[in-house]
């Protein structure tokens, strides 16, 4: 899926969250989410966080290591050293794992664990579907803020 999907799929989870669930969104948790749905993208040059660090798309294939459970836990630990706060570490996985999600729809697929089975869908990123899946998500989070 293109980015803003990714986007729109993490802000929608953050608004669920803040709406129906006792998770403390905050700005920060917030922040984190977002940061969560849109990093394994760093793999790729064109992304949001590929363009500011294009030498990991050169060492890292698209979809490969940065896009598994392995590169996750990587990054809790990170976050963990640098904050330790459980609800920051708890938004980046959950933002993670949605954009997991959304790339097992695309026919390229990933595998979560690296090795092993290929979980993929047929969704094409950049094409109508992708779109139609944004607007979904666009038009559900403006109803969440609207009531």
């Amino acid at each position: 899926m293109m980015g803003k999907t990714h986007f729109a799929f993490g802000l929608l989870i953050a608004l669920l969250l803040y709406k129906f669930s006792s998770f403390p969104i905050t700005i920060i948790t917030g922040i984190f989410l977002l940061a969560g749905a849109l990093f394994p993208d760093i793999d790729h040059g064109t992304s949001f966080f590929g363009k500011k660090t294009k030498i990991l798309s050169m060492i890292f294939k698209h979809r490969g290591f940065i896009h598994s459970v392995f590169m996750l836990i990587i990054m809790d630990l990170l976050i963990w050293l640098i904050k330790t706060d459980i609800y920051c570490i708890a938004a980046f996985s959950i933002g993670f794992i949605s954009h997991m999600i959304l790339d097992f729809l695309n026919p390229n697929g990933l595998k979560p664990f690296f090795i092993g089975k290929k979980i993929k869908g047929n969704l094409k990123a950049g094409e109508w579907p992708d779109l139609v899946l944004f607007s979904c998500f666009l038009f559900i989070i403006i109803f969440l803020v609207l009531f």
